[in-house]
């Protein structure tokens, strides 16, 4: 599994983005691929594990496993 950040979530549409630890483009997240249910939505900041998909659009992060249930703190 990957690891990587949300950078943006829009609750309201139901999808974002995760800026991935080792690639340098982001990945589109759809709320339909988070597979904790007992965890509000997606919040940017959040650190996630994640796997890859080659999607109908390009790649896109599934099977979404939260890491924190808050925003990980700014970089010194």
């Amino acid at each position: 599994m990957a690891r990587g950040t949300v950078s943006r979530f829009d609750p309201e549409k139901g999808y974002g983005s995760i800026s991935p630890d080792k690639r340098d483009t982001e990945l589109f997240v759809h709320e339909s691929s988070v597979t904790v249910r007992n965890i509000p939505l997606l919040t940017v900041g959040q650190v996630v594990y994640f796997e890859v998909l080659d999607g109908p659009h390009g790649p896109q992060a599934v099977e979404v496993r939260p890491i924190t249930r808050k925003p990980a703190p700014p970089s010194p």
